[in-house]
């Protein structure tokens, strides 16, 4: 009984019913749209990507050379409009963490040092959109940094998949600093 129990709790979890998925997916559109409604034609260029793209594969959360859109560039308008699209696409819960991830990289930058292999900015995260958002369009979109990885695709206007995604953390326990205690993927 209690396997049972799990498992159901476990479905409960990942099961996105029909309509939501669809309101997802129209959410994450409107979401989409402002967003690039607010980037200049060369800030649109580097935030955009055919559907078909290669780079839409080309995800990772390591620190490394990264296309799209970065917060870093993006004015505090733009930036609103950006965590609107996150959080389109995830619980309050997630949203927290995510975020909780992309401030981590100040703990870093202190932690490192000025030696550090690395930058560590919270602000070098990027947005990229792949295809049209449109409500019963094909398109989708990704949140990528170091220890974040979070693509949506959206076909005929319902959330179809939340995946690859990757959440992860460093320091996993912030051990000093007004920080001291957090642990971001702490249940």
């Amino acid at each position: 009984m209690k396997t049972r129990f799990w498992l159901l709790a476990l479905l409960s979890f990942i099961y996105i019913p029909a309509v939501h998925a669809h309101d997802v997916g129209q959410d994450m559109a409107r979401a989409a749209s402002k967003f690039l409604g607010a980037l200049s034609a060369e800030e649109k260029a580097k935030a955009s990507f055919p559907f078909k793209d290669e780079e839409r594969l080309n995800w990772h959360f390591v620190p490394k050379e990264r296309k799209g859109f970065p917060f870093k560039e993006m004015n505090s308008d733009q930036q609103r409009l950006a965590h609107a699209l996150i959080r389109s696409a995830m619980s309050p819960h997630g949203y927290a963490k995510a975020t909780n991830i992309m401030n981590l990289e100040l703990v870093l930058q202190e932690l490192e040092g000025a030696g550090r292999r690395f930058t560590r900015d919270p602000a070098l995260y990027f947005i990229s959109i792949f295809g049209q958002p449109e409500p019963k369009g094909t398109w989708g979109w990704r949140l990528e940094g170091h220890h974040l990885a979070v693509n949506m695709t959206v076909i005929e206007g319902r959330l179809v998949t939340g995946t690859p995604t990757f959440f992860g953390a460093n320091p996993a326990e912030v051990r000093q600093g007004p920080r001291k205690g957090l642990r971001v993927l702490a249940l």
